[in-house]
């Protein structure tokens, strides 16, 4: 647990240094947030989320344009540095995205990171309070299951604590077995089978699954995440 004034965080073996967890002034609360997320007394990979910027162009335009990400995308058309500029102008800027960069905190040198990936809210609908949630795949190894898991929570404490979303939604290819569990696993349930719903890389039409999570459900969840945490102490 955090407390002012503590120079360091020691959570099962693991300590963080104070100066790592104030590296980003949104980041305190995705420390926090990290910690709890434990399984049998052994603390997750250590990554924060932070807003993206402009200079992050070339590496999203590296990550999406992937055949191995863009598979998973819904609209697969590549993008560009100038087309990824736009969009930055028209839905960051704007606020209809909030859009992070993953940073894996480095174990061995504890105060430098390195990005991994990027995940986002998309179509913050401020009327309705909903929203839906995105994360490229990537190519690199350490975005994996367990980063993905943690960066899906992350999102949704954004979401439903820190903005007052009341629904978070998602989207996958029925085919993509490994996107379900995922969602699932951060306490999202089946909400629908869209058939035939888009155009896949080979041309064919795939069915997609919508997903979705409410904040009480969220609440649910958290709450649970947490009590096991202390309990596997």
């Amino acid at each position: 647990m955090i407390e002012d004034g503590d120079t360091e965080v020691v959570c099962d073996c693991v300590t963080l240094r104070r100066d790592i967890v104030e590296y980003d002034a949104k980041g305190i609360r995705n420390m926090e947030c990290l910690i709890r997320f434990t399984s049998r007394g052994r603390l997750f990979m250590r990554i924060y989320l932070r807003p993206i910027t402009l200079e992050d162009g070339p590496k999203i335009v590296k990550w999406r344009n992937t055949p191995s990400v863009s598979a998973h995308c819904l609209n697969q058309k590549p993008i560009t540095i100038e087309s990824n500029e736009t969009f930055f102008h028209e839905h960051v800027e704007t606020g209809h995205y909030q859009q992070f960069i993953v940073e894996r905190i480095d174990e061995d040198f504890g105060v430098s990171s390195y990005p991994i990936a990027t995940a986002y809210l998309k179509d913050i609908d401020k009327t309705n309070m909903r929203c839906e949630l995105c994360i490229f795949t990537s190519d690199n190894q350490e975005w994996n299951t367990e980063s993905q898991t943690i960066a899906v929570k992350m999102l949704l404490q954004k979401a439903f604590d820190e903005m007052g979303i009341h629904k978070v939604y998602s989207y996958a290819f029925y085919r993509f077995i490994n996107e379900a569990s995922l969602l699932k696993k951060a306490g999202f349930t089946t909400e629908a089978i869209l058939k035939e719903e888009v155009i896949n890389e080979n041309g064919e039409y795939d069915d997609i699954v919508r997903f979705a999570i409410t904040a009480k459900e969220w609440t649910d969840v958290n709450k649970k995440d947490i009590e096991n945490a202390w309990v596997s102490f």
